[in-house]
């Protein structure tokens, strides 16, 4: 350690938990709440880290407190200094269980990226657990909520202006040369009804006056891809969720159909969030 190093001030870690309690809650008050000091105890923390790091953290107003510029930037820096805290116990102190942390991914992730990120994880934050669940972004959206899930990966389909933007595109998709009927009702293999897509593909065909049929709906993306192997229907899926031996249709009759984008939600303050905020912005670039 060099002398300009060890002769810093250190910033204490309850200023630190303080700070981000009541970024979070966006009042004194509340942030108190949060880590259980009273709300005078928590205003002098906040003005104490204010002067030892020499600037301003919050706006004040009359109804709400709003991180300043200087604020966003040390709200990353709060996160990672109470994680290495957290993680030099967990070093050191062999009868504290090590978290864990419960991810969640909509059954349109892209598959082959799933294991990669959870060797990253692994590798990244080792003192930690990782327990990997896919399903519905429905069923995802409810064990969140629940706190059954620190990180939920949720697939949206874009609309409106959000549709430019939209990470994928949607596309129909079928085993390469099935022949589809020209007069006759389109079979469909799809996920259950309470799937947006499944609704989305209805929807676009009913509009275009297009004659369809469900012939066949799967509990999971494993499913359709069977499905569609055999030849039992066309399919809609992102393009990330799209197997290479499975054919993109191209038909101009068939109507078009907007993109998706994936919502990557944890609660801020957490570990969970950091993940999210690196792994979400590795999947959009």
């Amino acid at each position: 350690m060099n002398d300009q190093v060890a002769n810093e001030p250190l910033i204490d870690p309850s200023l630190v938990r303080s700070f981000l309690a009541v970024a979070e809650a966006g009042s004194i008050s509340g942030g108190a709440r949060r880590v259980f000091r009273t709300q005078s105890t928590v205003s002098t923390q906040i003005q104490n880290l204010e002067e030892l790091l020499g600037v301003r953290l919050f706006e004040r107003d009359t109804r709400r407190l709003a991180l300043t510029e200087e604020g966003e930037r040390f709200r990353g820096h709060a996160e990672r200094l109470l994680e290495v805290n957290h993680l030099a116990l967990l070093a050191l102190r062999a009868d504290i269980e090590r978290p864990t942390l419960r991810i969640g991914f909509s059954e349109y992730f892209q598959p082959e990226r799933l294991g990669l990120i959870m060797r990253r994880l692994q590798r990244e934050w080792p003192a930690c657990r990782f327990e990997l669940r896919v399903a519905q972004s429905r069923l995802l959206e409810l064990e969140f909520e629940a706190k059954r899930l620190e990180l939920a990966v949720i697939s949206r389909v874009a609309r409106g202006a959000s549709a430019r933007a939209a990470a994928e595109r949607l596309r129909w998709v079928s085993s390469p040369g099935l022949a589809l009927p020209a007069q006759a009702a389109l079979p469909l293999v799809l996920l259950p009804p309470d799937c947006g897509l499944h609704a989305l593909a209805l929807q676009v065909l009913t509009r275009a006056g297009l004659p369809h049929r469900v012939a066949v709906t799967c509990s999971g993306t494993a499913g359709i891809h069977a499905a569609l192997r055999g030849g039992l229907g066309v399919g809609l899926l992102n393009e990330g969720a799209i197997p290479p031996d499975l054919s993109v249709r191209s038909e101009r009759w068939l109507p078009a159909l907007p993109g998706m984008h994936f919502d990557w939600r944890a609660r801020r303050g957490t570990l969970a969030a950091r993940v999210a905020n690196l792994l979400s912005a590795e999947h959009q670039a």
